[in-house]
């Protein structure tokens, strides 16, 4: 089943499953929770702007691709 990656609410209705917070990992991270627990998609925010790994731990990799802090809405929608 393929979850949808979605950077704002959707326009049809919606129940949240869960939410995740995160801290280094990427929205594809939260994707790949949001499924496994058979969410239909996952609403993703960014906190406190963009960063990369590498401006906030040193010695990791800047081209990671990774957030500093990310949260994610695991939702269903309703039928």
């Amino acid at each position: 089943k393929t979850v949808e990656l979605l950077w704002r609410r959707p326009d049809r209705p919606f129940i949240v499953m869960a939410d995740f917070q995160s801290r280094g990992e990427s929205p594809e991270d939260i994707r790949k929770k949001a499924a496994q627990i058979g969410a239909d998609a996952v609403i993703i925010a960014i906190l406190w702007g963009l960063y990369d790994r590498g401006t906030e731990w040193a010695g990791t990799d800047k081209e990671s691709g990774s957030y500093s802090h990310i949260t994610g809405a695991a939702i269903l929608y309703q039928k």
